[in-house]
């Protein structure tokens, strides 16, 4: 019996990886027309035999699964059967907010977004309370940023605001569905460590913690001994930012060997080595703009250039007198 449901399961793998990305995406259509309610009873008796291999290809390809999801309810945001809204927001943070390793993806962020920009505005469908409202404000609250503060109930807003302000959390309690917290505690890297670098900050975190995992119950006396020690955690390793050098290492713009830490050694999925290689490609190691550090000006690629007002104003008169001068020696010959 063991044998054969792994043969299945092996089968269904391969039929899901064998299969364009035309049939997947016509796959998970078929499968999101049962979960809301648009399939005749005849082929909702079908919607069992996809269901198998809508699983196998959320587990195995999250990413394409993900994009195909915001495909799907970009088409049927406005439409008249708000049951798409209601499914595929939860699969946003299901898929992508659980993700350590994800910087966020865009089209999801802003499909989240103009949910909650939309809630209080449309009467005929309040979601205040709903399922996709509550998961929206987690999706933003760990893969956001400054945009979304503003957007967010009280709860959400204030872990947001220390993530964009560089500061590394443990919460207490973790965020939930419903509002009322779930696991005991949680890490939440800042907005700068937001992607494959938050899993070395909070790999280091815990070393200086002394825990194994976060997301588990502690007993009282643990949980105590774990809080008080987070309590006691110098800031700057609570603010402290990981990048990647040019050679994709990860960097810490913190000496870690005074605290007695060192730089861990993760072994990462091939897709985020990868990502990493791609990203800090030229990047001759510099951090991003606001890694912090004494002068630190240079900014890695994809990071914010430092032009402060003052800066432009310079750089405009130095082209306004520049072009006048030229004039005048052009005018005189």
């Amino acid at each position: 019996m063991k044998k054969t449901l792994m043969m299945v399961i092996g089968m269904a793998a391969l039929c899901v990886h064998g299969t364009t990305l035309e049939e997947k995406r016509e796959l998970l259509r078929e499968s999101m027309r049962g979960r809301v309610g648009e399939l005749t009873p005849d082929e909702q008796n079908r919607r069992w035999q996809v269901g198998a291999d809508v699983n196998t290809l959320i587990g195995e390809e999250p990413d394409v699964a993900l994009s195909i999801y915001c495909e799907i309810l970009e088409d049927k945001f406005d439409g008249p059967n708000p049951r798409y809204v209601d499914v595929i927001i939860p699969m946003f943070y299901r898929l992508d907010g659980k993700n350590t390793a994800s910087r966020g993806d865009q089209k999801a962020l802003d499909l989240a977004r103009r949910l909650l920009r939309q809630t209080g505005r449309d009467n005929e469908r309040p979601r205040q309370t709903s399922e996709a409202y509550m998961m929206a404000q987690m999706y933003l609250t760990v893969k956001g940023d400054a945009r979304d503060i503003d957007i967010l109930d009280f709860n959400h807003r204030r872990v947001l605001e220390r993530r964009v302000a560089g500061t590394n959390r443990i919460e207490r309690v973790a965020l939930s569905s419903d509002g009322l917290g779930g696991e005991p505690c949680a890490f939440y890297p800042s907005v700068t460590n937001t992607g494959p670098q938050a899993l070395y900050v909070g790999e280091i975190l815990r070393q200086y913690w002394g825990l194994e995992v976060l997301d588990k119950f502690y007993e009282d006396a643990e949980r105590f001994r774990m809080f008080e020690k987070v309590s006691q955690t110098p800031p700057e390793l609570l603010t402290m930012v990981v990048w990647f050098d040019a050679g994709g290492n990860p960097v810490c713009n913190v000496d870690l060997a005074k605290y007695g830490l060192a730089m861990p050694e993760i072994d990462l999925p091939q897709k985020v080595k990868d990502e990493i290689r791609r990203r800090s490609s030229g990047s001759a190691g510099l951090p991003p703009c606001n890694a912090g550090g004494a002068g630190q000006k240079p900014c890695a690629p994809g990071t914010t250039a430092p032009w402060s007002p003052p800066l432009l104003i310079g750089v405009a008169i130095l082209i306004i007198g520049g072009g006048f001068y030229a004039w005048r020696k052009i005018s005189k010959r």
